[in-house]
C-alpha cells in the first residue's frame, strides 16, 4: 500500500525542482527576439496588456484567422480567450507614419500577430510562423 502514493510524490518532487531549475522564457524578451528575427527593430518600449480575444461568430475575427492561417498561426483555438498583446513601436519598416507589431501571449507561447499602421492609408499583414 505504501508504494502506490510514492511513485506520484517523487514524480511531483522531480516536477517542482525541474520547475525551479529551468529557465522561463521572458515573454518579452522572446516576443522582441522573434521581431528581431523576422528583420524589425523595436523600439524599447512595449506595451502589454491582457485582452479578451473576439469569439469565433464574429466577421472581423474570422478574416483575422484567415489572414493568421496564411502565415502559419491558428488562432482560432483561442478565440474567446484572454491572452496578453504586446504592442511593440516598428522602428525600421518602409512606411511613412507609425507601425505597430502586435504579438498575441497564450499558454507559454507566441500564438500569432501582425504588423499594421493606423494611418487612414495605412495596412495590416501577418508574421511568418515558421521563424518562431
Amino acid at each position: 500500500m505504501r508504494r502506490k502514493w510514492m511513485l506520484p510524490l517523487i514524480l511531483f518532487a522531480v516536477f517542482i525542482l525541474l520547475a525551479m531549475i529551468l529557465p522561463v522564457p521572458d515573454a518579452e524578451e522572446t516576443c522582441r527576439a522573434y521581431l528581431s528575427d523576422c528583420g524589425y527593430e523595436t523600439d524599447t518600449t512595449v506595451n502589454a496588456e491582457p485582452v479578451t480575444l473576439p469569439k469565433a461568430e464574429d466577421r472581423v475575427w474570422q478574416d483575422y484567422l484567415f489572414m493568421q492561417r496564411e502565415t502559419g498561426f491558428d488562432m482560432a483555438p483561442y478565440s474567446g480567450r484572454r491572452v496578453i498583446r504586446y504592442t511593440f513601436t516598428i522602428l525600421n519598416y518602409p512606411f511613412q507614419g507609425p507601425v505597430f507589431a502586435n504579438l498575441y501571449w497564450a499558454d507559454g507561447k507566441i500564438v500569432g500577430g501582425d504588423i499594421m499602421s493606423p494611418a487612414l492609408d495605412g495596412f495590416m499583414h501577418g508574421l511568418p510562423l515558421d521563424l518562431l
